[in-house]
């Protein structure tokens, strides 16, 4: 995907704007939270043409159900 980083870790690809890196100094990288989940579904929404309702598996925060915008990029097998 065009402005779309993927970033590798512990076997699972996260997606990033391209300009994520130039825009966060390092006493900001150290504030973030980032977390990598485990997709474990993935629905149709009624009428949404972009988006996909994933629930996923945050290990020790456990379950959570996103919507998200990647139904243009990916299909629901991917």
């Amino acid at each position: 995907m065009e402005g779309i980083a993927q970033v590798n870790f512990e076997n699972k690809i996260c997606m990033l704007p391209d300009d994520t890196w130039e825009k966060v100094n390092f006493e900001d990288w150290e504030k973030l939270d980032l977390r990598v989940a485990e997709i474990k579904q993935v629905e149709e929404i009624e009428g949404a043409d972009k988006l996909y309702k994933l629930t996923l598996d945050v290990g020790e925060l456990g379950e959570r159900i996103i919507c998200a915008g990647i139904k243009q990029h990916y299909s629901k097998e991917e």
